[in-house]
This record gives structure tokens, C-alpha cells and sequence, in this order.
């Protein structure tokens, strides 16, 4: 006789199911359908051990698990499972759920092997049914290497993931065949050829693919003649805007005649395989990336180093920030013959010069396509947008004489941007016992980021552009919020606008609504990064294009004719003249709008990034 779901058998269901929306949308999906599939499970127990799992059916039951002579058999499934991973297999695939037992080790095995990942697929409801009614299933649920395939076609959904995902690239011995469900489940031997089928699509699908290969390294081999037709990049999904700067300027290269192709880029784990793979196929003519030297990111996302030398066509980067922030060793950058790097500031070409002649500086552009709205709820007199580094809880624990002395390098640093934080710092001759308050301190800061640094003169070097950008950014905002400045990022400025200006706060913009906060305000406040100490910034570009007016910190490029300050934009040089500055033309409005009007003119006549793109192209066609 079958007995109801006890309750809390109902509660970890439900538990279980209201994790799924948020993190497996397409993953069953039905939720009044699992429900009832959970309503037909007998499950019998004895002290809280599972004894049998049978599933009611009219044509009569089906047993799930009996634990009786099942015990060798789960020892055996999970000592395979374990075996998989110690042979660094990077792909378990399991055929089929049984109530669990497999699918249960899963998480706890990946948090030993980060390389790998695993696929469960199983067309039985009433199987994932009991999974979710007896366990937490959560962790699993949530899981980012973990994916789960459900319903009829489950088979041939995961097939179709693997192939979209490009994951038969990786060799037949990494990837690893394993039966979830005990052999007493009549569909056990079902999902069994299912998964010989699947092997067997693979492995075509790999072999299929080495012609794609072949033609890849036989065209990357010769040199390009004439032009480049196609363009290809990749760039970090995630990065708030180097992400929509690498879009604006393929978008550019598409509008200047070249096919152009963007692969984001991504922590998950099949992003490396999708990457490669869209590479191998799409076969470019040029390689373009934001941030990164061609070689290194080439062989990061996959590729051997044999390959990358032997592509013999153009690739460039755009640098865009000072990367030898975030590097503690001093390695000389590897540029081969056909590879170049675009700089956004000039003072990067002169590091680079002794390894290689291929620079050029190419200003960034604006990231916009068209303008912004104004809109009423983002009004502000002066709207700052901008990260604030998180240095206050370092700050706070350190010596006030250490801070003062951060506060001083800043200044300096400010006017004199060839020489180093550290040398600044050094500049000002502090003692032993402070410079070692100021390492450690840099040593706990650093462990917080994910840059990966371990010297400690690169941790304290990033610690130091972290504070003076804070210091930095902190005083001119200050100075603006009694002139009704609103200002917009993360929430470490929550730490640090004084208690009477709190509600200055706006939360983060997210990129789709960045034009129209530029738009919507009377003046935009621009703060000049100190590791782009001469150039102008992505902001000075962005804001007319949307519709906005730029009251920002003079920097060099100011005087190379690129914008007319008092006409296209308006600059000040010190924290008081920036005050003096912006209530002056919050007085003339009508001087706002005509400075809106011509910047914005300017930008579109000659700083969008088919301007960039095409200038991009000009060099190249004049090194042939």
C-alpha cells in the first residue's frame, strides 16, 4: 500500500523548488508537474535511513532504490565517480539520477578539482522528483559547474549544449561516462545506450572539427596580403566598460567595411572551449583585444604557445589602462613582429618603446550610439559617476602619520606623474617602522582583490594608486556637494560622503542607463584616473555624446585640439577653481546648453570609434 509524502519529505521539496527559478530557469520548469510526480513517490524509511523508493504507476510500481543489496553498488558508483575526477578527467558526464547518490558527491569533488565540471542528464521526472523530495538539494541546484538536463530530450539537449559550447574539443580522455541510477532501475540500461550514443556524437563531432583546425593553422601560417576583411575579439562579459568600449570599437571596424566578430568572455567553465572554438571557425583576418597583449591573452583562453607564434597576422591591443598596475614582477612584455599595441595615453608608448615599435596613441572615443533621455528622476545640478576604491577599513587602521603621508604622495603624485606612488612616497622620507605599517597593510588590502600580486613592493605600488584615487576622487566630490552634487557607483561612497550628504547617494548605474544620467544633469563632474595622468577620458567623450556638459580637471590633451575647453567642455585646475567654476555656470544655463549642443557636435563629427577604428586601419596600411 503506498503511503503519502511525509511533510518534511513536502518541505524539502518545496525548499528545493524555490531555488530553482533564480538559479535553472529552463529547469523544470513545471513546477506543479514535479509536485505531482512527487505525489506518486512511495518512500519507505527506517530511523531516518532510506530502506526503498518506489515510484506509483498504472501500470504498477516502479523501484527507484532498495537498499537491500544496493550498498556494494553505491560504493561502487561513488568510488567510480572519485576515481574520474583523481584521473583529472575534466568532464563527468552521468547518465541518469536514481534518488541522487552520484549527483550528491558532486559538489564537494569540484570544490577539490576547480577545472573540472560535470553534466547530469535524466528524462524521468519522478526520479528528480525524489532527488528533490529527500535532499537539500540546493548546492547542486546553484552550482556554476554543474549543469543539469531534464525531460524527454534531455539526451539531446546536453548533446546540443556540448556542441554549442564547443566542449568536444577537449581530448576523448578528459571526458568521463558514468551511470547515476543503480542497475535496478529498469530505465537504467536505457540511459546506458543513451550514453554511448552521446560519446559516439562527440567523438564524430571532435573528429569533424580537425578539418577546421587544420585550415585555421594553415591560414593563420601566411602572412595577410593587403588589409584585413575581419576582425576578432574577446573581452570580459563582466567588465563595465572595457566590455562596451571592445563593442563601440568592433561596431567601429564593422561601419569602416571589416566583418567583425566579439566573443565575451566569461568565468564559466565551457567559456574557454566556446572562445576557441568560435576562433577556429570564424578564422580572422586581424586579432583586436582591450587591455592585454596579444600572446598572453591568446594563450589564456587556450591556445598552445606553439600556435600562437606561428599566427602570422596583425594583432593589436588597445591599452587603455596602466596594466603594470596590476603586475608585481618585472617581466618584458612579449610582442611578436605582426603585433601592436594602441595606447589611450601617451606615457604607456615610452615603457613599451625597448620592446617594440609597433605603438601608436589612439584616444578612446565615445562608447554611445546615440544620445541619452533626460529624465526627471536622475536630475541632478552636478552628477558624478565613478568607483571608489574600498581602501577606507585599511585607512582606518593605520597610523595617522601613514595616511597623512598617503594624502601627501597623492598630491605630488598629481603633479608629477613619471614617477612611481612608491617613489613618491619614498620621496617624503618616512620611517622604517611606518613603511612597514604601510606593507602590511598593502599585503591585507591586495589579498582582498583578485590581482594575483605577491611582491610586496607590487602590492604596496597598487595599494597606493588605490588610495590617491580615492583621496583624489573623495576631495572634489567634496568640494561639489553643497553645489547639489549627486553622486553614483558602488557603496563604498556610502563610507565616505559626510552624514549631512548621504542622500547624495544614487546606487549604481547600470551601462544601458548611463546616457541618460549624463543627460539628465546640469553639469557632468569628470575625475581624471592618475594612471591616465595626460590623456582624456572615456567620460570626456560619453557625457556630450549623451547630451551632457563635462566640468572636469584639465590634463594635457586638453591643449591638443581634440575638444575646445570653454566651448565643447569646461576644465578647472585646482579643488577651488573647480567650485568657482561650476557655480558660474550654474548661474547661465543657457551656457550649459550651448556647451551641450557643440560638444555633442564635436563628438559625433569626430570621436566615435569608426573614427578610431579607421585611424586603427590607416596605421596598419601605412606599415606595409
Amino acid at each position: 500500500m503506498k503511503r503519502p509524502l511525509a511533510e518534511y519529505h513536502r518541505e524539502t521539496l518545496e525548499q528545493n523548488l524555490r531555488a530553482l527559478p533564480a538559479a535553472r530557469p529552463d529547469f523544470l520548469s513545471n513546477p506543479v508537474s514535479i509536485r505531482e510526480a512527487a505525489g506518486s513517490l512511495d518512500i519507505v524509511e527506517t530511523e531516518g535511513r532510506i530502506e526503498i523508493v518506489r515510484v506509483s504507476a498504472p501500470s504498477g510500481p516502479r523501484i527507484l532504490f532498495q537498499r537491500e543489496g544496493s550498498e556494494a553498488l553505491l560504493q561502487g558508483q561513488k568510488q567510480a565517480l572519485r576515481e574520474a575526477f583523481q584521473r583529472r578527467s575534466r568532464f563527468i558526464i552521468i547518465a541518469g539520477v536514481g534518488i541522487g547518490h552520484a549527483a550528491l558527491e558532486l559538489p564537494a569533488l569540484l570544490r577539490n578539482y576547480p577545472h573540472s565540471a560535470a553534466a547530469v542528464f535524466e528524462p524521468d521526472i519522478s526520479s528528480w522528483a525524489a532527488i528533490l523530495s529527500l535532499f537539500d538539494a540546493r548546492e547542486i541546484i546553484g552550482h556554476d559547474r554543474i549543469y543539469l538536463f531534464d525531460g524527454p530530450d534531455a539526451c539531446k539537449r546536453l548533446a546540443e549544449f556540448i556542441i554549442r559550447e564547443y566542449v568536444y574539443l577537449l581530448p576523448a580522455k578528459d571526458i568521463a561516462y558514468l551511470l547515476g541510477a543503480l542497475p535496478i532501475d529498469p530505465l537504467a540500461s536505457t540511459r546506458v545506450e543513451e550514453a554511448k550514443a552521446l560519446a559516439r556524437r562527440m567523438q564524430d563531432r571532435a573528429v569533424s572539427f580537425d578539418e577546421t583546425i587544420t585550415t585555421f593553422q594553415r591560414r593563420m601560417a601566411r602572412p595577410l596580403d593587403g588589409l584585413p576583411q575581419s576582425v576578432w575579439c574577446c573581452v570580459k562579459r563582466d567588465a563595465y566598460i572595457h566590455h562596451p568600449i571592445a563593442e563601440a570599437f568592433l561596431n567601429g571596424f564593422s561601419e569602416a567595411g571589416l566583418q567583425s566578430f566579439l566573443e565575451p568572455f566569461d568565468s564559466a567553465f565551457t567559456t574557454n572551449f566556446r572562445v576557441v572554438g568560435s576562433l577556429f571557425e570564424t578564422q580572422p583576418d586581424f586579432f583586436f583585444f582591450i587591455n592585454g597583449l596579444p600572446m598572453e591573452l591568446l594563450e589564456d583562453i587556450g591556445l598552445a604557445p606553439g600556435a600562437v607564434e606561428s599566427i602570422h597576422r596583425s594583432r593589436a591591443c588597445f591599452l587603455v589602462d596602466d596594466t603594470t598596475l596590476y603586475e608585481d614582477e618585472e617581466h618584458p612584455p612579449r610582442l611578436g613582429e605582426n603585433d601592436w599595441v594602441f595606447c589611450a595615453e601617451r606615457t604607456y608608448r615610452k615603457r613599451l618603446r625597448p620592446f617594440t615599435q609597433n605603438t601608436a596613441f589612439i584616444p578612446v572615443a565615445t562608447m554611445f550610439k546615440q544620445p541619452g533621455t533626460r529624465r526627471d528622476e536622475l536630475f541632478a545640478p552636478i552628477v558624478y559617476v565613478g568607483s571608489l576604491p574600498g581602501v577606507q577599513p585599511y585607512l582606518r587602521d593605520l597610523p595617522t602619520v601613514c595616511v597623512e603621508l598617503i594624502e601627501c604622495m597623492e598630491k605630488h603624485r598629481r603633479s608629477d606623474s613619471a614617477r612611481s606612488f612608491t617613489e613618491h612616497l619614498q620621496s617624503l622620507n618616512p620611517q622604517s617602522i611606518w613603511m612597514e605599517h604601510l606593507y602590511s597593510t598593502a599585503k591585507h588590502f591586495c589579498a582582498s582583490t583578485s590581482k594575483g600580486l605577491k611582491k610586496r613592493e607590487g602590492e604596496l605600488e597598487y595599494f597606493l594608486y588605490n588610495c590617491a584615487t580615492y583621496f583624489k576622487r573623495k576631495e572634489y566630490v567634496e568640494a561639489l556637494l553643497p553645489l547639489g552634487l549627486k553622486v553614483y557607483g558602488p557603496d563604498t561612497w556610502l563610507d565616505t560622503l559626510p552624514d549631512a550628504y548621504r542622500d547624495r547617494y544614487g546606487g549604481f548605474v547600470p551601462q544601458e542607463a548611463l546616457a541618460d544620467c549624463y543627460a539628465s544633469s546640469q553639469l557632468c563632474l569628470n575625475i581624471h584616473s592618475h594612471q591616465c595622468p595626460t590623456c582624456l577620458n572615456t567620460r570626456d567623450f560619453d557625457a556630450p555624446m549623451a547630451g551632457g556638459a563635462v566640468l572636469g580637471d584639465w590634463v594635457e590633451d586638453m591643449d591638443r585640439g581634440m575638444l575646445e575647453p570653454g566651448k565643447e567642455t569646461i576644465t578647472f585646475q585646482t579643488i577651488e577653481e573647480a567650485a568657482d567654476t561650476a557655480k558660474k555656470y550654474l548661474n547661465d544655463v543657457s551656457k550649459i546648453e550651448e556647451i551641450r549642443k557643440q560638444g555633442q557636435e564635436r563628438i559625433i563629427r569626430e570621436h566615435i570609434y569608426v573614427h578610431r577604428a579607421k585611424a586603427v586601419l590607416e596605421i596598419l596600411r601605412s606599415r606595409k
